[in-house]
């Protein structure tokens, strides 16, 4: 052999030795990644892969992420919840001050967590105004966190003795010369604290070409069923020791050493507060839109609530041609005749707003106030409303609160522009494959055939208003090479502008009212007459959330929702469909819950009007839709979920229809959506199995990603208060009373008819799919709508 060849020869050696080194060093990287399986004890039924295992690292991570929730000794055809975050929950512990722990949180926490490592090494020197204002609240509320700039009881002494005479229980001869919601309405403008009059500022539902303001109840302080059923007594007993303890905190804090008879002081102000909850409407007697819709120009409301023009006047705008939307037309008449006979003591009025100033900066006067103040709002808390110990995440958290595109832009930008553009286009497809899938199953509906028409054209025109990641207005100041960032600055120019009167050493205190003022006039009561746009986010892209807005007929998916628990983009099709497509189906059928079919296709509220409803449907239609609608309030409400025990009642299936309505289409949708995307988009082949889960199908990934994104672990008294208050039912629920509506889920795991989740037809609900309702009454006498369902 020649010199040549053996050179050849050797290098050939040489080059298989070093495939063979590379080989066996990708697979070591691939075993680090992945999860040990977990052995399955109980035996089931259901289908196995047999397929390839995938080696990719963010497989391996989806199945670890996934194996931190299953117990493999659950059947899932009885228990779906426990078999998939059983672990999960075992392992969860409740942070300090929370109520909750979720796996909803790990996404939120994922982005809080890099806003927060961006903004401790940012130099601001070289970039936008917008983002140079991120740094320097965000460095003043750390600061103040870490060091505080020292009590401010004194501070808010003055702010109330200016505005009110003084906090009347703590001053000798009190006596005020001002009108108290003219107070309300400034400090609302001001500071952003909500009182006796709450509001929303949205397009007009009869006019969306323009942005209205609705008024609402009143911001109580506990749940409104506290105050009305006798069954809460002890929880407002509680209540009104939580205040006593407060208010004595609070005098201590100011030097206040006079007599205060606190139990009568207190017990007139929740007196007060049960007299104005006993004229609100609960939300679940308001489900037909058009007796939440009562509009009045600024003379017509001065005229019909005569006492409280002062509030429109305490606002300040520059013109009356704006519509004022009245939600609560009872509870304006009702307060409107308290204020008028003065059946209530003067001072009683002006200690519960000063009450509610105080709990409204309660950071800022000492730690002992803070904390109770935490503890009297703890059950109000919305289930998605984590509570974070570290401070450096709280502060990034006020600041998305009160200036949501700031953290925002800092987040999506941090993502990269080759990533940002794949995930938006990987969605953007889910979405349409999701939309295509829910109108092929309205096709199928029998009773729906007259109003196939408006449905499509309802649906096409969310496929113009999908908000997906980020608002426009981000792109020239996220360009890498070349930013500009006029559009970006010009957005925030009222917070700028506010900011550069501020000198540079101003307290966090000062610089928080000030983000609070310019919040109201960018995002809120500053848009009040202004003309409507359907691509508005409505809150931060930093925000792990989704939501569909009726008048707008949009659906908005921000970026920090595309993270596990929902969404990888490197992860398989059959875990995205099952999270973040399942998000993507429930916004969508959102559009035609309850509610949602009360708007048509360019969001207006329907002025087709009955006492029971609002609608475009047919009259054959709607008929169906009612049946199918009292299908799943029957349902959630007679099986009792989750079971009682202690002070935890039923899910209240009438509250939580629209939602339920949405869980159920939206994540049959999405499977549809996922088989089609399999069918179109993989040549019709099953994608890999996951590492640790080896002979678990796709079809079975989807379904268990679902169920791992409503693990949540949570104390009584925040499930109470979700039961009470909140439209959306416990994870348990929205989990295993999904899958018992869907029989492709008893198909996929095996399920034995007559098991839980596998219930006869006559006992489930086909929600937004084929079938033709009938009524048939259960054994308690109570006519109910069940479907009448073929078999699958």
């Amino acid at each position: 052999m020649g010199k040549t060849g053996l050179l050849v020869l050797i290098l050939t050696v040489c080059v298989a030795l070093l495939g063979i080194t590379i080989t066996n060093l990708v697979f070591t990287l691939i075993d680090h990644f992945k999860p040990e399986p977990q052995s399955e004890i109980l035996k089931s039924n259901r289908p196995r892969a047999t397929g390839d295992i995938s080696k990719k690292p963010e497989f391996a991570d989806a199945a670890k992420r996934l194996l931190a929730g299953l117990d493999f000794t659950q059947d899932p055809c009885d228990d779906f919840y426990a078999f998939t975050c059983n672990k999960y929950l075992e392992s969860a512990k409740i942070p300090a001050g929370a109520s909750r722990i979720g796996t909803y949180d790990d996404g939120q926490d994922i982005v809080d967590r890099k806003i927060v490592q961006i903004l401790d090494s940012i130099d601001p020197k070289s970039e936008s105004e917008t983002v140079k204002l991120v740094k320097r609240v965000y460095d003043s509320c750390v600061k103040n966190a870490e060091k505080s700039e020292g009590d401010k009881s004194k501070e808010l002494e003055q702010e109330l003795k200016a505005k009110i005479g003084g906090f009347p229980m703590f001053t000798k001869k009190w006596n005020s010369n001002t009108d108290l919601l003219k107070v309300a309405a400034e400090w609302l403008q001001n500071d952003n604290l909500q009182t006796f009059i709450s509001h929303e500022v949205t397009a007009d539902f009869r006019n969306v070409e323009k942005i209205a303001l609705f008024l609402g109840g009143p911001k109580l302080n506990q749940p409104l069923d506290f105050y009305l059923k006798s069954t809460f007594q002890s929880k407002l007993l509680k209540y009104k020791e939580g205040l006593i303890d407060l208010l004595k905190k609070f005098a201590k804090s100011i030097g206040y050493k006079g007599e205060v008879d606190y139990e009568k002081e207190v017990s007139e102000m929740i007196t007060l507060e049960i007299k104005l909850a006993m004229n609100v409407v609960p939300d679940d007697l308001l489900t037909n839109q058009k007796f939440g819709y009562n509009p009045f120009n600024v003379s017509e409301f001065r005229e019909s609530f005569d006492k409280l023009g002062s509030f429109v006047d305490g606002l300040k705008f520059e013109s009356n041609d704006y519509n004022l939307i009245v939600t609560q037309p009872r509870y304006y008449e009702a307060l409107n005749t308290l204020i008028k006979l003065n059946t209530v003591n003067e001072s009683t009025w002006y200690n519960y707003l000063g009450l509610k100033y105080l709990m409204h900066f309660k950071d800022f006067i000492n730690g002992e106030v803070g904390e109770q103040v935490d503890l009297i709002l703890a059950v109000t808390r919305h289930p998605k409303e984590a509570v974070s110990t570290d401070d450096k995440i709280e502060c990034m958290d006020t600041i998305r609160d009160l200036m949501p595109y700031g953290p925002g832009f800092i987040y999506v930008r941090s993502i990269g522009a080759e990533n940002r553009k794949k995930i938006v286009d990987d969605i953007r497809l889910q979405a349409e494959l999701v939309i295509d899938s829910f109108l092929e199953n309205v096709a199928t509906i029998k009773f729906m055939e007259d109003s196939v028409k408006e449905i499509t054209e309802k649906a096409n025109e969310i496929r113009k208003n999908l908000n997906l990641g980020y608002p426009a207005f981000f792109e020239g100041a996220m360009n890498e090479t070349n930013a500009d960032n006029a559009e970006l600055d010009e957005y925030h120019k009222q917070y700028i502008d506010d900011f550069d009167k501020i000198e540079k050493d101003k307290s966090y205190f000062e610089i928080l009212r000030a983000l609070s003022k310019a919040y109201q006039k960018t995002e809120r009561l500053g848009r009040v007459g202004k003309t409507a746009d359907r691509s508005d986010f409505q809150a931060s892209p930093a925000t792990v959330n989704a939501w569909y807005a009726p008048e707008y007929n949009s659906i908005t998916i921000p970026f920090a929702t595309l993270n596990p628990p929902y969404y990888n983009y490197g992860y398989p099709q059959a875990y995205n469909y099952g999270g973040q497509g399942g998000t993507l189906g429930h916004e969508l059928t959102h559009a035609f819950d309850s509610m949602g079919v009360q708007y048509d296709p360019s969001g207006t509220l329907s002025r087709n009007c009955t006492l029971e409803y609002c609608t475009w449907l047919r009259p054959k239609s709607v008929d169906g839709f009612l049946d199918m609608a009292q299908c799943v309030i029957s349902q959630y409400s007679e099986q009792c979920c989750p079971l009682e025990t202690g002070n935890v009642h039923c899910a209240n299936g009438e509250l939580t229809q629209g939602e339920n309505i949405a869980d159920i289409g939206g994540q049959l949708a999405s499977f549809n959506a996922y088989r089609t995307w399999i069918s179109k988009y993989n040549n019709g082949a099953e994608e890999e199995g996951l590492p640790g889960l080896d002979d678990f199908t796709s079809n079975q990934i989807f379904w268990i990603s679902y169920g791992f994104s409503w693990c949540m672990k949570q104390k009584e008294e925040s499930l109470v208060n979700q039961m009470l208050t909140n439209e959306h039912a416990p994870g348990k629920c929205r989990v295993n009373q999904v899958m018992q509506d869907i029989p492709q889920f008893a198909k996929d795991f095996g399920c034995k008819r007559g098991q839980t989740l596998f219930p006869p037809a006559e006992k489930r609900c086909k929600v937004w799919t084929g079938g033709q309702p009938k009524y048939s009454t259960l054994q308690t006498g109570v006519k109910l709508s069940l479907l009448k369902l073929t078999e699958e």
